[in-house]
């Protein structure tokens, strides 16, 4: 049997406009957006548009076409977070984008890894085939009491260990 969810949404211009932009929030409180997020009109015209360039002119000529409103992307984000439009780089998931900045570590046996035990269980499948096939150590900071990472656990782990890596989550994945 099927339920209907009454939502009260407070009076925002700005949240009811991107409420309007989204097809899907009108049915449904979706809060997964850090997995998958509820696709928003514009974004699908973008993608539908690419994809028909795509289509029409192959897929490098796509991009080709596409760059100026791509480099864009860049200089936007990097004024965002106040970066050169030169240090930013995209990627299709945050899971991606760590395996591309973890290779570019030089690991070796012995070498050390400062983390957590509520970081994104991908990172920490990344950690544990390195410890598997190079010997790199896995050190998890302790827990707060009331939840998160202690600040004093890393802390005293980066003075005694000197780690290669600290790749710590402050706001863990499980809440």
């Amino acid at each position: 049997m099927a339920t209907t969810l009454q939502v009260s949404i407070p009076a925002n211009p700005r949240v009811a406009g991107w409420r309007a932009d989204t097809p899907g929030a009108a049915t449904r409180v979706h809060l997964n957006n850090a997995g998958a997020a509820l696709v928003p009109r514009p974004v699908s015209a973008a993608i539908a548009e690419h994809l028909g360039r795509e289509a029409a002119l192959g897929g490098y000529e796509a991009a080709d076409a596409a760059r100026d409103a791509i480099e864009a992307v860049y200089a936007s984000v990097g004024r965002l977070i106040g970066a050169p439009a030169g240090t930013i780089a995209l990627s299709q998931s945050a899971t991606t984008a760590y395996a591309a900045a973890l290779a570019a570590f030089d690991f070796r046996a012995g070498d050390s890894i400062v983390t957590t035990r509520a970081d994104y269980a991908s990172n920490q499948i990344m950690y544990l085939s390195l410890a598997r096939r190079l010997g790199v150590d896995i050190i998890r900071a302790d827990d707060l009491a009331e939840g998160g990472v202690d600040p004093e656990s890393v802390r005293a782990i980066v003075a005694r260990r000197r780690p290669v890596l600290v790749a710590v989550s402050w706001i863990p994945t499980n809440s």
